[in-house]
């Protein structure tokens, strides 16, 4: 889950869901998985609301995924919930986030299902690795 940006999700064979980084359409393309944009329009007024929450839900996740922040010029923050195959919650992980509009961070996220286990999210450098 991100507040305030475009979140892209990329499975280990190449498929992506989340918001296209672009036009923010919304991708679904790893099976079973699901992306839902939240924001709460002005009931007295109908304005738009500027801020909004991007959640992905990917089911029975494991591997490397690539996990992609483009900014909407607001302050956001990254959260990663991931269960493990005995239903237990991994420790969370949040990442404070300073975007600028249309600035991009990415993410390698490797997942471990295994009960005890604990996934790791680690930025990934323009131009490297981690």
């Amino acid at each position: 889950m991100v507040g305030n940006a475009r979140l892209l999700i990329v499975d280990p064979n190449g498929a992506q869901t989340g918001l296209h980084a672009a036009s923010g359409a919304e991708i679904t393309e790893i099976p079973g998985s699901s992306v839902f944009v939240d924001a709460i329009d002005d009931d007295v007024t109908g304005a738009a609301d500027t801020s909004f929450t991007v959640n992905v839900g990917i089911p029975n996740p494991e591997g490397t995924y690539r996990v992609l922040v483009v900014g909407m010029g607001r302050p956001s923050e990254l959260r990663v919930d991931v269960y493990s195959v005995d239903g237990s919650a991994q420790p969370l992980i949040l990442v404070p986030l300073s975007l600028e509009k249309g600035s991009r961070r990415e993410f390698r996220l490797d997942v471990n299902t295994a009960p005890g286990s604990s996934s790791r999210l680690k930025e990934v450098k323009p131009g490297g690795g981690p």
